[in-house]
């Protein structure tokens, strides 16, 4: 059984959506991840900081994965309480509540796995890192990404023109 006119043109539109192409959005939205963006980088000390920006052209940019592994960026384990929630904070603004909600199952799993496994070294939820590319405080084309096990999250703010989110990867 073939696909007919109707559900090829019923794809189309995801398609796009997740093809990479930036798709206008609200200014206000865009606004407030810059925001949000440089509130958390501004609570960062030299070091963290130093590990957590990269030029936005950088090959890192495209070293995603959602396999445990060593990660670029800044690790939740490295960060403040303050620093956590202005991270949760970012996410909350980049996503809805379902996606937001989701981000925080997947942490969870990895904690539960970390314990079904008895092996928290190889299964660690505080091993999800963020880490940006360009600078938000500049009218550049800037971008981060928060990843983990069974997680990556890739945003990129393009001044006067919109949002992405892509790649992603949830797994739960």
């Amino acid at each position: 059984m073939g696909i007919n006119r109707r559900q090829w043109l019923s794809t189309v539109p995801l398609a796009l959506l997740t093809s990479g192409l930036s798709v206008p959005v609200i200014a206000q939205q865009r606004d407030a991840w810059t925001l949000q963006a440089l509130e958390f980088l501004e609570s960062l000390d030299s070091g963290q900081r130093a590990q957590a920006l990269f030029p936005f052209n950088s090959g890192q940019r495209r070293d995603w994965h959602y396999i445990p592994r060593q990660r670029h960026g800044v690790a939740i384990k490295a960060l403040s309480d303050e620093q956590r929630g202005l991270l949760w904070r970012l996410m909350a603004t980049a996503l809805s509540k379902r996606g937001f909600a989701k981000v925080r199952d997947v942490i969870k799993t990895e904690a539960i796995l970390a314990d079904l496994t008895n092996n928290p070294g190889f299964r660690d939820p505080d091993n999800y890192a963020i880490v940006f590319f360009g600078d938000p405080a500049t009218q550049q084309t800037w971008a981060w990404r928060f990843e983990g096990h069974h997680l990556a999250l890739n945003f990129t703010v393009i001044p006067g023109k919109g949002l992405t989110l892509t790649p992603a990867f949830f797994r739960r």
